[in-house]
C-alpha cells in the first residue's frame, strides 16, 4: 500500500499520540499527581478503576503495533489493577513509554520505507 492511504495512515498514527489532537499527552497530563490508592478506586465493583483504564490503554497500543508489525494479534483484555505506588508508578512509566509515534511501523509496513 503506498499512496494518499499510505500517507494518511503515517500522519493519523503519529497525530494520536503526539500533537494538538494527541490523546496520550493529555491522559498523561491528567495522571499527574494521582496517588495509587486514588487510582485504584471503583466506583462500584463492575467498574473499571483509573490504574484498569491506564493499563488496558497500554495493551492496547501493545496490541495495536502487533497489528501494525505482523498483521495478527491477541486482542487486550481486562485485568486488575496492581497495588502499591511502585506497581501505579510501573504501569504510568508503561504508559509514557507507549506514547511514541508509530508511524514508522505504519510506513513500513505500507511499503513507503523498506521492512
Amino acid at each position: 500500500m503506498t499512496g494518499p492511504l499510505a500517507n494518511a495512515l503515517i500522519a493519523h498514527a503519529d497525530s494520536v499520540f503526539a500533537g494538538p489532537n494527541g490523546d496520550f499527552a493529555a491522559v498523561l497530563e491528567s495522571l499527574a499527581g494521582l496517588a495509587a490508592v486514588q487510582a485504584a478506586w471503583k466506583p462500584t465493583p463492575e467498574s473499571n478503576s483509573i490504574w484498569q483504564i491506564v493499563d488496558h490503554l497500554t495493551a492496547s497500543k501493545e496490541w495495536q503495533m502487533q497489528i501494525l508489525q505482523t498483521g495478527q494479534a491477541t486482542p487486550p483484555v481486562w485485568k486488575e489493577a496492581g497495588e502499591g505506588e511502585e506497581a501505579w508508578q510501573a504501569s504510568l512509566q508503561l504508559q509514557a513509554s507507549q506514547a511514541r509515534p508509530s508511524s514508522h511501523v505504519v510506513a513500513r509496513r505500507s511499503g513507503v520505507l523498506p521492512r
